[in-house]
């Protein structure tokens, strides 16, 4: 029994080393799909928020659930103009709706962690594998 639990355990290890090498291989020391290309560290957008709040306003625009391509077809125009006004407007430098105080703070904080642990050691494959 006692042999059984061990080679289980071997075995696990076994796995968990293979897909940290393969992390490593794939994300931290692969020269075709950089870090850069992944990394969002300092961008401000940390999450899908624009992208789900475009399909809630189509969502809206389209009233249900399934509809007929006729209708699909209007509200993606809709959609689309809103999207050109928006642009404008952007491009323009009008007012726009300020962000909340709290969000505002909430990225200071996380900059300021962010720049603290870029100052801190290097923290190269090599010392995450220790």
């Amino acid at each position: 029994m006692v042999g059984s639990a061990l080679w289980k355990a071997h075995q696990k290890k076994e796995k968990l080393q293979r897909f940290f090498d393969y992390f490593v291989n794939q994300w931290m020391e692969n020269y075709v799909i950089t870090i850069d290309m992944w990394n969002c560290h300092k961008v401000l957008h940390r999450t899908n928020n624009a992208v789900e709040g475009c399909h809630n306003k189509l969502n809206r625009l389209m009233n249900k659930p399934h509809p007929k391509i006729k209708s699909l077809v209007k509200s993606l125009k809709e959609g689309t103009e809103y999207n050109s006004f928006l642009k404008k407007r952007h491009v323009l430098k009008l007012e726009k709706k300020p962000r909340l105080k709290k969000y505002i703070n909430l990225d200071k904080r996380i900059n300021k962690i962010l720049d603290d642990y870029c100052k801190a050691p290097s923290r190269d494959s090599e010392t995450i594998r220790k």
